[in-house]
């Protein structure tokens, strides 16, 4: 993490913003520097956020640039010098930070090229005194000078001033709230489920930003996951510091859901006996199908057998339309399709098996119906 003193001179050089504004090259910037490239939330024109929720995408936002720099610098770094490089990461973005000249030289052991080769990342002019501040903290341990936010700037910032971590509130003793009463944006609980989705919890359904039971349940099963593994959590449901380094990309798959050998045994038939509407209506379609197909046959063999001397007993329309086209194709077009509808009522069948197997019961499949004509018609 940053130290204090290098999160007050990024947050001093990028400044404050509530509303949305268009930074020195037209960018639509909002907070601490955010812009939509850094991910969620997007920014767009009229845009106003509070202070709290600017400080909370800010550090949401670092962790990427840290990593970044962390991933790439091979040499043992000062905090000085890790702060001004977490800040020129956090203006040039990480694809620039690591096919910089200035992060070449460092990782050759030439700090000296690297404080030079920074001072080549000045454009827009607007950037060249940023720079320079930056150049000079990377090059003056704390002990000696204390950075600025620009090196115009007539003395180096105070950390006391610099705006803090949107501050938790205090739990009462008698009762802990609940995480659905926590006031996170929305954009926050979206990226929380989308997170959660991808270590397989998918039991907090569908990425619409609302936090109730689904959600609470999902960060519940997190975090029995993470106490099996022998990590201090509560496991209480609720959104917190714990709950976040959980839900960390630095971690990776580390807290991955595990399933359960009896979820991986279900079978279409426990899911047919259950009710599964998916499956029921899948299967009454295949039946139905094979039915059509098993009368269409037999229709087609009596013909066939007949020489088709006699005309079947079949509505005018359908009479109109073999009178110009060969007798035995309305047959074979009956089974065509419905041999297609029982395949992809099938494939309904084994993907809802298999979903239901890795714990996927997040809606967004058909319900029980599946495409072809004969399948809107039973299903």
């Amino acid at each position: 993490m940053l130290t204090a003193i290098g999160r007050a001179a990024l947050v001093s050089r990028e400044a404050l913003k509530t509303r949305a504004y268009k930074d020195s090259v037209g960018v639509w910037t909002i907070g601490v520097g955010h812009t939509s490239a850094a991910g969620d939330p997007k920014v767009t024109p009229g845009m106003v956020i509070t202070e709290s929720e600017a400080l909370e995408i800010f550090d949401r936002d670092l962790r990427q640039y840290e990593a970044a720099v962390d991933g790439s610098v091979k040499v043992s770094l000062a905090d000085h010098e890790r702060d001004a490089l977490v800040s020129i990461c956090y203006n040039i973005g990480p694809g620039g930070f690591r096919k910089s000249t200035f992060l070449k030289r460092l990782n050759e052991g030439d700090r000296a090229g690297c404080a030079k080769a920074i001072m080549s990342w000045v454009k827009p002019p607007e950037v060249t005194s940023r720079r320079t501040a930056e150049r000079d903290q990377f090059l003056t341990p704390y002990e000696v000078a204390l950075p600025k936010a620009r090196s115009t700037d007539r003395g180096p910032v105070k950390v006391g001033d610099a705006p803090k971590a949107a501050p938790v509130a205090k739990k009462a003793p008698t009762a802990r709230p609940s995480a659905s009463v926590v006031d996170l944006p929305e954009f926050t609980v979206r990226a929380i489920q989308r997170r959660l989705i991808a270590l397989g919890y998918h039991d907090v359904g569908l990425v619409d930003g609302k936090i109730g039971p689904k959600f609470e349940n999902a960060l519940r099963q997190l975090q029995q996951r993470a106490s099996d593994m022998g990590e201090r959590v509560s496991v209480d449901g609720r959104y917190g510091p714990q709950t976040q380094g959980l839900l960390d990309e630095a971690k990776g798959d580390r807290y991955k859901a595990v399933v359960s050998p009896e979820r991986l045994s279900i079978t279409a038939s426990d899911l047919a006996a259950a009710g599964t509407p998916a499956v029921t209506k899948s299967r009454k379609i295949v039946w139905s199908s094979v039915g059509s197909v098993l009368m269409a046959a037999a229709t087609f063999g009596v013909a066939l057998v007949q020489g088709w001397q006699t005309q079947p007993d079949i509505p005018w329309y359908a009479q109109t339309v073999m009178g110009f086209l060969p007798p035995w194709v309305l047959p074979v077009v009956i089974v065509a399709l419905n041999l297609y509808n029982t395949a992809k009522a099938q494939g309904l069948i084994a993907s809802t098996v298999e979903s239901v197997r890795e714990g996927i019961n997040n809606p967004g499949r058909p319900e029980g119906k599946p495409g072809g004509i004969f399948g809107q018609l039973f299903g």
